[in-house]
């Protein structure tokens, strides 16, 4: 790379190169713009001499086997739009110089062995489209500097050891629309700041300390399509408005302390296809707009509190393939309307107060691998 003085973009991706990175003579490649090795076998230290080229606007060295710390000076590259580094078995703390990348939109640098915190200064990158930091082994606390990056529509920082509370800061990232703060030691409560992200799609908070109630404001999100809140300690009641304003997709609040009813609006849009609500504490019967909703695949139910019948409609959805109400309070009857369904694989109703007969073509079900009633008052 040393004789090229003219020469704008190098896409060396998707190959094959071993060993360490040749030499890089930033004098012969003033011209460059883009540089992409992503995807090969490299090796060794990530070269600092492209701290100086003056004109790069891409790097791209992830999927490859640099090793050691990201270089510092890396953060004088101030025309830098695109920074990947992930998939690398990069170590050492982030350097804090990387938040001078003031014209920075897309910073990549996840699945690698860090040993640090977030740099606060990350909070100066004003003109961030796309955050990713996962699974790299972060730990301390989120910076709230970050709630700055107001043009930032995705931050990943998901499987981490991140710990402490979600900084309210973050509710001011209007334009955010994916948030996955996942698998980390996150504590407290969710802020209810979070009321402010009217552009989220995607909020996933699963596998943390977490805990309180979830507030209103989540359920009066517009354009939710998928919340993963499972395995925290979250309690109260579910927002009663959650899938009144947004198409949601995917819900999963399961393995919480939630009590009280099921918000009957989930499936107001048509859209719901993952019902996820095993292992809490709700009560209340079971919403019939549940069993009218054409969308759904998976409705998982089980271990609540749960009273009243099975609303028929089940067995005429068309995607519906998995229905667990197991260890519920439920009561009456099956619908006759289950054993017509096409496409059901899984039933669960046992452990419940069911009774009377079981339907007639129950055990015709074309497509059924597993039915469980055991522990009903059932006859016949």
């Amino acid at each position: 790379f040393s004789h090229v003085p003219g020469l704008v973009a190098l896409d060396l991706s998707r190959n094959y190169f071993e060993a360490e990175f040749p030499p890089i003579s930033p004098a012969s490649l003033s011209s460059l713009s883009f540089f992409s090795a992503y995807s090969n076998n490299f090796t060794g230290a990530i070269p600092a001499a492209f701290s100086e080229l003056p004109r790069l606007r891409h790097l791209d060295l992830g999927g490859s086997f640099f090793q050691g710390p990201i270089p510092p000076q890396l953060g004088a590259l101030s025309s830098l739009t695109y920074l990947g580094l992930s998939g690398n078995l990069l170590v050492g703390p982030i350097p804090p110089e990387l938040g001078a990348l003031s014209q920075l939109q897309h910073m990549v640098i996840g699945y690698n062995k860090f040993s640090s915190h977030i740099p606060p200064e990350f909070g100066n990158l004003t003109n961030l489209l796309y955050m990713d930091l996962c699974c790299t082994n972060l730990s301390g606390p989120i910076p709230p500097e970050l709630g700055r990056l107001g043009s930032l529509n995705t931050l990943f920082l998901y499987r981490n050891s991140l710990s402490g509370p979600i900084p309210p800061d973050l509710g001011q990232m209007s334009s955010l629309m994916s948030l996955d703060l996942s698998v980390n030691n996150l504590s407290g409560s969710v802020p209810p700041e979070f009321g402010g992200l009217r552009s989220l799609t995607l909020l996933s908070l699963m596998y943390n300390n977490l805990a309180g109630t979830l507030p209103q404001a989540i359920g009066e999100l517009p354009n939710l399509l998928t919340l993963l809140i499972w395995n925290n300690s979250f309690s109260g009641p579910l927002p009663s408005t959650l899938g009144r304003a947004s198409p949601l997709q995917w819900l999963d609040v399961s393995s919480n302390l939630f009590e009280g009813p099921v918000p009957p609006d989930l499936c107001r849009h048509s859209n719901l296809t993952k019902l996820i609500m095993f292992s809490n504490r709700l009560s209340g019967p079971i919403p019939e707009s549940i069993a009218r909703c054409p969308s759904l695949l998976r409705v998982r139910m089980q271990n609540n509190q749960l009273t009243g019948p099975i609303p028929p409609g089940f067995g005429s959805l068309p995607k519906l393939t998995r229905l667990e109400f197991q260890h519920n309070f439920l009561s009456g009857s099956i619908p006759p309307d289950l054993a017509n369904s096409s496409v059901l694989n899984y039933l669960d109703v046992s452990f419940n107060a069911l009774s009377g007969d079981l339907p007639v073509d129950i055990w015709n079900l074309a497509n059924i691998q597993t039915f469980i009633a055991s522990a009903n008052n059932f006859t016949g």
